[in-house]
């Protein structure tokens, strides 16, 4: 298992030599982005909306634009409720990324599971709503070598994260002691669950977490 943090990936213009569907995708997001922009200059979805272009963006990289069969888990995929970030930001945290993938899943074909401890009930992408911080939670529901990638975007600094470690709730991010309990409990598991030499792609909180398994 590779673990790539996102700040290690640069992204440039799309090669024109990339697939059709990909440039499609690509191309069907920005657009969505502008046109959401410029008639929401204020909005806190902006800032969701670029956070998903640019792990989007990273995500293709990784996969070196092949994405037909490709298997995904987003873990910490965000929720409307049941969890402290849908409660103090709103829409920022939602599965926005998660809406997406499925929305254009004729076009990648890519396979992808969403994870968080809220609800996600009534999304339309395969969710499942899980504690990572109980013991076997990933391999008790999935089996070894299951995906190509794994993902997280705020999990290590999670303000659910801090709550359900030290019962403290705030909109605050989490401390680094809880990130380490947490690492100690999934990645063991991320391990099993991924294909041998395939990647963990993270992203929030300290760089240094894993710097050492």
């Amino acid at each position: 298992m590779r673990i790539i943090h996102t700040d290690d990936i640069e992204i440039w213009a799309l090669d024109s030599k990339q697939h059709e569907s990909i440039w499609y995708v690509a191309w069907k997001v920005r657009k969505k982005l502008r046109k959401y922009k410029f008639k929401h200059p204020h909005s806190d979805l902006n800032y969701a909306f670029d956070i998903l272009d640019n792990f989007w963006q990273k995500i293709l990289k990784i996969l070196d634009y092949e994405t037909s069969g490709k298997r995904i888990l987003d873990l910490w995929c965000g929720a409307k409720k049941g969890n402290v970030e849908s409660k103090y930001f709103k829409q920022r945290y939602q599965p926005w990324l998660g809406r997406f993938i499925h929305a254009t899943r004729d076009k990648t074909g890519i396979d992808y599971v969403g994870v968080d401890i809220g609800d996600l009930s009534s999304e339309k992408f395969n969710g499942i709503q899980m504690d990572l911080l109980k013991k076997n939670c990933l391999t008790n529901n999935f089996i070894e070598n299951q995906f190509d990638l794994v993902i997280s975007k705020r999990l290590f600094d999670s303000p659910e994260l801090e709550k359900q470690i030290s019962n403290t709730e705030s909109e605050l991010n989490a401390t680094y002691e809880s990130a380490l309990e947490l690492k100690a409990n999934i990645l063991p598991q991320i391990e099993r669950i991924l294909k041998p030499d395939w990647i963990f792609l993270w992203q929030g909180g300290n760089t240094e977490l894993f710097k050492s398994k």
